[in-house]
C-alpha cells in the first residue's frame, strides 16, 4: 500500500518475467540462481523513499539494500517457485531465511554473503546445523532445527578441493556442463597461496581440454578470490589440439577441413622442452604448410601452459595486401539522413469527441479472416478505435473462448493499435467484461503521433518504383539500421512498436510488429507469427510477394530474408490459427542478386556469380561479396576449381583471393580481376606480363597453383 499503482505493477511484471526466467530449472537450480540474483541486487545501495525502502518491492526496483526488503524478496521469489520458506529474527534487525529442500530445512542469508563485481561465494548458501555452528556468529545461536545433512553449493556440484575432489576433475565439470560462470571452494589458505592456486587452475584448463579431446578451451577471462573461493568468468576458444609427433599431418588437415583466418592449435610437448627452438620448429612447419597453399603467417603468437604450446596466428592470402577490400553494394541501401528531415508536425487533440473512431490503413488481417465471431471482433475494434477503456459484451454474443481468440488475433493482425493491453475478466466462470487499456486518451493519441513522425521520417523516399521484394530489403534494412537496445527489465513499451520506434528499447517481439507496420504503410502483405526458435520464445514475419515467404528481420546479414520452410527449421509457430504455406525461394535475397549457391546447380551458380564480377568489376579492383552456400558444406578446393574451370570456359578471369565464415552457411569471399592479359594456351608460347589459365597441361620451372585439372600462374 505505500508503494502508487505504477510502482505496484512495475513489481509484479517483473515478477512474472523472473518467474519465467527460472522456470525450465530443476529445484536446486532454481535456489541457486535466485539466491544469485537477490545477493547481487542487494550489493547495489541506492536512495529510496522511505515509505518502501525496506520492502521487497524497494529492494527489487530501487535497489535500496535493506537486509529485511532483501529476506523478504527472496522468500516472494522462492515461494512463487513452490518452495515452504520462513523467515527468522534471531536478533533486531537482522534477518535469514529458512527454506525446505527435500524435507530438510536450510538456511540462506544473503545479507551476509561475500560478494564482488558479478561474483557470489556462495558461503552463506543451503547452510546445515552443523556449518552455521562452525560459523560461530551470534546472529544463528537460537537456530536448532536446520539438516544435519551437508547440501551446499560446493557439496551438490563437487566443487569442493579436497582429498575426494582434484583440481582436474572441477575443470572437468566446467567442460561437461559448459559453465562460464564457474567457483570452487578450497580448504582455508592464505591469499597468495590461493593467487597460485588461480594460476594451476587457468593451466589445469588447458590440460584437461586436450586430455579430453576437446576441439575448445577454457581461459579465464575474469576471476575473483572471496576468502577460500575462487570465482571466475570463463571464455570459450576454438582450439585444436595436434600431436607433436605428426604435426605437419595434422594442421594440414586442420586447414583443410576448417575454413577460417583465425586459429589457435595446441601442442603437448614435456616440460623439459619449453623453449624457442621448439616455438620455431612450430612456427617453420606452419610457413611451409601455408606456403603450399599461397597463404601467409600473420599475427603469430604463442604461450605456454605446463606442457601445452599455445599458438595463435592469422593466416591471409599474399594478394590481399595489394589493394583494400571494398563491399559490393549490391542492394541500394537505407538512408539514416533522412532521419533528420523535418516532417510537419501532427495536431494532436487530448481526446476523441463522443462517436468519434480512429482510422485504419487497409492492409492484410490474415488472422482476422479466421475468426469465427465477425460480429465480436468488428465489435472490439469499434471500440478500441473510440479509444474505450473496457467493454462488456452486452450486445453482442461472445463466450470466453471466442473472447480469446479475438484477443489473440488483434495482437498478432494490428500492430498499430500500440496500447491495447487486454486483461479478460470473469465472473462465475462466464466472460463478463474486456478490458482494453489502462492508458489515457491523450496518452494515446500523444504517442501514436510521435510514431506517425518517426515513420515520416523512416520513409521519406520515393518507393513507388520499387518492386514489392525490394520494398521488403529495403523494410529489413531499415530495421538492421535502426538501433535498439534490448531493456535490462521489462518496461512499459518493451514489446510494442512505441518502444521499437520512439523509445528503441524492446525486445524481438516488437521488432516483429514494427516489421509488419512497416509494410502496411508500403502496401505489403504481412503476417506476424510467435513461436519458438532453439526453444525460446520468439517472434518472426511472413510476407506475401508472389508467394509467401519467411522473414526474421532480428537475424543480421539478410540470412532470413524470403526464405522457406526448409531453411527456417529452427523455428516453430505456436499459433491458434492456420497459417499459409512457405516453400518458395524464389525472391530470397541471394536468389535474387544470384549470390546464393545451390548444391544441385553448383557450377552453373558460380559461373552466374563470376561472370556478373566480370563485368562490373574494374581491372585490379578487390571486392568482397556475401556468397550463401545452400545445404553445400563450404570446400575451398573444390570452389577453385570450379572458379578456374568456369574461367578458362567463358575466357573471363576473376580471382578469389580469400574467404571469411560469417555463418554455418554464409562466407564472405575476396574477389579480383586482374589487370593483366589472360590467356588461355600456349600457342605461342610464355609472354611477360600475362596471367595464363591452362587445361591439362603441365608446367615445368614456373611457380604455378593447380586447381584439379587446371593451372594458373602469372608471367
Amino acid at each position: 500500500p505505500q508503494a502508487t499503482e505504477g510502482e505496484n505493477q512495475k513489481f509484479i511484471k517483473y515478477l512474472q518475467f523472473l518467474r519465467q526466467e527460472y522456470s525450465n530449472c530443476d529445484n536446486y537450480q532454481k535456489l541457486v540462481k535466485i539466491f544469485k540474483f537477490v545477493t547481487q541486487n542487494h550489493q547495489t545501495k541506492k536512495m529510496c523513499k522511505v515509505s518502501i525502502e525496506h520492502t521487497a518491492l524497494g529492494v527489487l526496483l530501487y535497489q535500496s539494500g535493506s537486509d529485511r526488503g532483501t529476506t523478504q524478496l527472496l522468500q516472494i521469489l522462492l515461494s512463487d517457485q513452490g518452495f515452504q520458506t520462513q523467515i527468522l529474527e534471531p536478533l533486531p534487525n537482522q534477518f535469514a531465511l529458512c527454506v525446505l529442500y527435500e524435507n530438510m530445512w536450510y538456511l540462506l542469508d544473503p545479507t551476509m554473503e561475500p560478494c564482488c563485481d558479478s561474483f557470489v561465494g556462495f558461503k552463506f548458501f543451503m547452510l546445515n546445523q552443523y556449518q552455521i555452528f562452525q560459523l560461530s556468529k551470534q546472529k544463528y545461536q537460537i537456530i536448532n532445527f536446520l539438516s544435519p545433512q551437508i547440501n551446499d553449493y560446493f557439496y551438490h556440484y563437487g566443487l569442493s578441493l579436497d582429498q575426494f575432489q582434484s583440481l582436474e576433475q572441477i575443470c572437468a565439470k566446467f567442460y561437461t556442463s559448459n559453465q562460464t560462470n564457474v567457483c570452487f571452494k578450497t580448504l582455508p589458505k592464505s591469499y597468495d597461496e590461493m593467487l597460485l592456486l588461480l594460476n594451476d587452475f587457468k593451466s589445469k584448463l588447458i590440460e584437461v581440454a586436450e586430455t579430453m579431446g576437446q576441439k575448445c578451451i577454457f581461459k579465464v577471462a575474469k576471476s575473483s578470490i572471496l576468502e577460500n573461493v575462487v570465482c571466475c568468468q570463463l571464455e570459450q576458444q576454438k582450439c585444436f589440439f595436434v600431436n607433436n609427433n605428426n604435426l605437419t599431418q595434422e594442421i594440414t588437415q586442420i586447414l583443410r577441413s576448417e575454413a577460417a583466418l583465425k586459429y589457435q592449435i595446441g601442442v603437448n610437448y614435456s616440460k623439459q622442452m619449453q623453449n624457442s627452438a621448439v616455438v620455431m620448429e612450430v612456427k617453420a612447419a606452419l610457413k611451409d604448410i601455408l606456403s603450399k597453399k599461397f597463404l601467409r603467417i600473420n599475427n603469430f603468437d604463442f604461450q605456454w601452459e605446463n606442457q601445452i604450446l599455445l599458438i595463435q596466428f592469422d593466416i591471409a592470402d599474399e594478394k590481399i595486401s595489394e589493394g583494400s577490400a571494398k563491399p559490393i553494394l549490391n542492394q541500394a541501401e537505407y538512408d539514416t539522413n533522412l532521419l533528420n528531415r523535418n516532417v510537419e508536425r501532427l495536431d494532436v487533440p487530448a481526446q476523441l469527441q463522443e462517436g468519434q473512431r480512429l482510422n485504419l490503413k487497409e492492409a492484410l488481417r490474415y488472422f482476422s479472416q479466421q475468426v469465427k465471431n465477425q460480429a465480436a471482433l468488428k465489435y472490439v475494434l469499434d471500440h478500441i478505435l473510440q479509444l474505450k477503456q473496457s467493454i462488456k459484451f452486452d450486445k453482442v454474443k461472445c463466450t470466453a473462448q471466442e473472447c480469446e481468440e479475438i484477443v489473440d488475433c488483434i495482437m498478432h493482425d494490428y500492430p498499430e493499435l500500440w496500447w491495447c493491453n487486454f486483461d479478460i475478466q470473469y465472473q462465475n466462470k462466464k466472460l463478463s467484461e474486456l478490458i482494453l487499456t489502462t492508458k489515457s486518451q491523450t496518452e494515446i493519441l500523444q504517442k501514436s503521433a510521435q510514431i506517425k513522425e518517426v515513420i515520416t521520417k523512416m520513409l521519406h523516399m520515393d518507393c513507388s518504383n520499387l518492386q514489392n521484394h525490394k520494398k521488403v530489403y529495403l523494410i529489413y534494412d531499415i530495421i538492421q539500421k535502426w538501433e535498439t537496445q534490448k531493456p535490462e527489465m521489462i518496461q512499459e513499451h518493451h514489446d510494442d512498436i512505441f518502444g521499437f520506434f520512439c523509445e528503441r528499447k524492446c525486445s524481438h517481439l516488437a521488432v516483429s510488429k514494427a516489421f509488419k507496420y512497416l509494410c502496411q504503410n508500403l502496401e505489403i502483405p504481412c503476417i506476424r507469427l510467435i513461436g519458438l526458435r532453439r526453444n525460446l520464445i520468439h517472434s518472426w514475419n511472413i510476407v506475401s510477394l508472389d508467394q509467401f515467404y519467411y522473414i526474421d528481420s532480428t537475424v543480421p546479414n539478410r540470412l532470413c530474408l524470403c526464405v522457406d520452410q526448409q531453411h527456417f527449421s529452427q523455428y516453430e509457430a505456436k499459433m491458434r490459427f492456420q497459417l499459409p504455406v512457405c516453400n518458395s525461394m524464389n525472391q530470397n535475397y541471394f536468389q535474387i542478386e544470384k549470390t546464393r549457391i545451390q548444391k544441385q546447380h553448383y557450377v552453373k551458380n558460380i559461373s552466374d556469380l563470376l561472370l556478373i564480377c566480370f563485368q562490373q568489376f574494374q581491372p585490379d579492383e578487390i571486392q568482397t561479396i556475401d556468397v550463401f552456400f545452400d545445404q553445400e558444406e563450404f570446400d575451398i578446393e573444390k570452389l577453385q576449381q570450379t572458379r578456374s574451370k568456369v574461367n578458362f570456359e567463358n575466357r573471363i578471369n576473376i580471382q578469389l583471393l580469400g574467404f571469411c565464415k560469417k555463418d554455418e552457411n554464409l562466407h564472405s569471399l575476396v574477389l579480383q580481376k586482374p589487370k593483366k592479359q589472360t590467356v588461355y594456351s600456349l600457342q605461342n608460347g610464355l609472354q611477360q606480363n600475362c596471367f595464363y589459365i591452362l587445361k591439362g597441361v603441365e608446367v615445368k620451372d614456373v611457380v604455378c597453383r593447380k586447381f584439379g585439372e587446371f593451372v594458373e600462374f602469372e608471367m
